[in-house]
Formats: structure tokens, sequence, C-alpha cells
């Protein structure tokens, strides 16, 4: 297991767009779940479902997207 130092911080100064993980992490679940919402009225359910758990995660996806458009790395937040 690998130590945990203190000196290791993330640079949050580079950050300067909470504007954009706002509009995205609204938008990206939004158009995923209208779609399947539709498919749920069309007896779809298989459709339906995959859009509604894609929506559920997809704010964790638009996260990532953006902290790796940042150059961050998922080692800097462990």
């Amino acid at each position: 297991m690998a130590a945990v130092h203190a000196d290791v911080r993330v640079p949050y100064s580079r950050y300067d767009k909470p504007l954009a993980f706002y509009v995205l992490a609204t938008a990206v679940p939004w158009a995923l779940w209208l779609p399947g919402a539709w498919f749920s009225h069309r007896d779809q359910d298989v459709a339906a479902t995959l859009l509604a758990l894609a929506g559920l995660f997809a704010p964790l996806a638009v996260a990532a997207l953006i902290s790796m458009a940042f150059g961050y790395s998922a080692e800097q937040f462990l």
C-alpha cells in the first residue's frame, strides 16, 4: 500500500470553470433521461433502464473528463 504524503496537493487554482461543470453535469443527464422517459412509455424497458443508469452516472463521467482536461490524475485525489 502506498503511503499518503501531506505535501502532495492538488492545485485548485487551475480549476476555473465551475460553470462548465455545472452546465455539463446538469445537461448531460437530462439529455439521457428525456429519451429514457420516452422509451419507458413505449414499453422498451431495456433502453429506458440503460439511459436512466447512464444519466445517473453522467455527472461522475463529466467530473472525470473535466479533471483529465485540466491534467489531473486519479492518484492526486487518493
